[in-house]
């Protein structure tokens, strides 16, 4: 089965999918679509134009997951989910953004790039902030 590649679309500085791992920014515009993920926000991504495909179709992808998933289901048990609680300061920390980041993604994005996803967010008031300044406003959009 050939790869499926997903990229950032023209005018767009960054992309995060949690469920596929999938983090894009301008280092990094295009990534290999996991064949074994659920593939929502990635096609979301697609359809409200903030991803082009590079390589590949959803299609053959969606398709390779359901046959997955229909042979887990056949034969296999479901693994012992026995993971500690997160705590509350990993809760804090891994609060969604409406773009999909997290807080501790937004700290790792370069002061250039949070100045670029609050531009795109419409937001006001950013040009001259400093990035704590900038990541708070962000979350709060």
């Amino acid at each position: 089965m050939a790869k499926t590649r997903v990229g950032l679309a023209p005018g767009r500085v960054a992309f995060y999918d949690e469920l596929t791992g999938i983090h894009l920014g301008l280092q990094s515009p295009v990534a290999e679509v996991p064949g074994d993920s659920d593939l929502k926000a990635i096609k979301s991504g697609l359809r409200a134009g903030t991803l082009i495909m590079i390589e590949g179709n959803i299609e053959d992808l969606e398709q390779k997951v359901e046959e997955k998933d229909e042979d887990s289901k056949a034969g296999t048990e479901k693994e012992d989910e026995t993971e500690d609680a997160p705590t509350d300061e990993s809760k804090e920390a891994e609060k969604d953004t409406s773009e999909g980041f997290t807080e501790k993604e937004l700290e790792d994005l370069t002061v250039p790039d949070l100045k670029d996803l609050a531009r795109e967010k419409d937001l006001s008031g950013y040009s001259s902030m400093k990035k704590d300044s900038l990541i708070a406003l962000i979350l709060d959009s």
